[in-house]
């Protein structure tokens, strides 16, 4: 009896662990977005230029990048709760500078660091979860599943509450983002390092044990890099349209909580997808969840170039969304699939990718939008430089093009060869 005790506990530790590590997750990217666009609608007050818009939103990722790809695995020696409370202590003391900031400069400053505060968190956040969930090798679908609709639950909730805060106090917003981070940083302390031994026995369900495909390592880097093009794709659209969406928007007199709605419908088509994709495997190693983006990102754009009220603006950016989602879940499942070791170091490189998408879509949006305006004047350079997206996806769908048979004939060659 006592035994069964002692298991019961400790499967209701597991879960209550789990929960705790998806609400900080959820509660640290809702405090992200909500800053993206606070930060945003601070520097419009201030009548920044496109290009320091675009500078603003390209600072975070740029430092972003290159934290996970310096500090990533951090965490695999110092321990995942002393990482994460790192970032977190960072990204609260960040927020508070964004409160007392007076110019667009400082802004930027502090963006930069609040990216390196990222770069400890979520590398750390994504292995920590892949370990305390995966209680078979057919979890990691339905685990990663969750995991992902929980910190883009968070983008959504930050996009909207960003705009409705903004509106009613203004650059209080900050503050309270502080109050919210600090409150995570101490659930953390409820999170256990690693899953206790006793609940791996924990009964699972027939879809979560349904195993995973046994798939050849190079057949699974070819994925991996097909997944990671359509990824930087995605997260260049979202650079675009954090650097664009609210200078256009007050350019036509969009008061900023429809923004905010804006916004979050491109990270609610998501949490949809990604939650209806947790449990099924028909995804895996499939090319059409690698092909759709491309073409998706194309339609989504265009329609957000050519939007002029808040309904055109919602439905372009559910398109344009269903075009990360696809990139979200593909990417950091291959990336993680099959890896017993290392983990937070390749979900840092995931991390990378992201990154640097999110850099070269603000800068190069902002920067393009500027060299417009005396031509075109500032309303159609704005739509102009969001048009950027489709060139990017035509590109990035020829590379796919090319790069996949490369790596399976070079595949084909290795296998000849042992």
């Amino acid at each position: 009896m006592s035994a069964r005790l002692t298991a019961v506990q400790a499967r209701t530790n597991g879960r209550l662990a789990i929960l705790l590590l998806m609400g900080a997750a959820m509660s640290c990217d809702l405090s992200v977005n909500c800053r993206n666009l606070a930060a945003a609608f601070r520097a419009v007050n201030w009548h920044a230029s496109p290009v320091e818009l675009g500078i603003l939103a390209a600072s975070g990722p740029a430092v972003y990048t290159v934290g996970c790809l310096t500090l990533g695995h951090l965490s695999d020696r110092l321990g995942r709760r002393n990482s994460a409370l790192m970032g977190l202590g960072l990204a609260a003391l960040c927020a508070a500078g964004h409160y007392w900031s007076a110019e667009v400069w400082q802004l930027v400053v502090w963006s930069s660091i609040y990216g390196l505060a990222m770069s400890l968190f979520w590398p750390t956040t994504s292995a920590w979860f892949s370990e305390l969930a995966s209680l078979s090798p057919g979890a990691l679908n339905r685990a990663l599943g969750n995991f992902n609709v929980a910190w883009s639950s968070g983008m959504v909730l930050g996009a909207v509450i960003g705009g409705v805060l903004w509106r009613a106090i203004g650059p209080l917003t900050f503050l309270a983002l502080v109050a919210l981070l600090v409150t995570v940083g101490v659930a953390l302390f409820w999170v256990p390092q690693r899953r206790p031994v006793e609940s791996v026995s924990e009964e699972i369900s027939p879809e979560a044990a349904t195993p995973e495909p046994t798939v050849d390592p190079a057949v699974t880097s070819r994925f991996l890099v097909s997944a990671r093009l359509v990824s930087f794709l995605s997260w260049f659209m979202t650079g675009v349209l954090l650097t664009i969406l609210p200078k256009l928007a007050s350019l036509l007199g969009m008061p900023e909580n429809q923004t905010g709605l804006s916004i979050a419908a491109y990270y609610f088509a998501i949490v949809l997808l990604l939650w209806a994709g947790r449990t099924s495997s028909r995804w895996q190693y499939r090319l059409w969840p690698l092909i759709l983006p491309a073409p998706l990102a194309v339609v989504g754009m265009g329609a957000v170039a050519s939007a002029r009220s808040l309904p055109m603006f919602l439905g372009a950016c559910l398109i344009a969304g269903v075009c990360t989602a696809l990139s979200v879940s593909t990417s950091l499942y291959y990336a993680l699939h099959g890896r017993e070791s290392g983990r937070a170091a390749s979900t840092a490189l995931h991390e990378a990718v992201v990154g640097l998408g999110g850099v070269t879509g603000g800068l190069v949006s902002g920067v393009l939008a500027e060299s417009m305006i005396a031509r075109l004047g500032l309303e159609n350079a704005l739509r102009g430089s969001l048009l950027l997206v489709a060139a990017l996806a035509v590109v990035m769908g020829l590379a796919q093009l090319v790069v996949w048979p490369l790596m399976r004939r070079a595949a084909e060659r290795r296998a000849e060869a042992s």
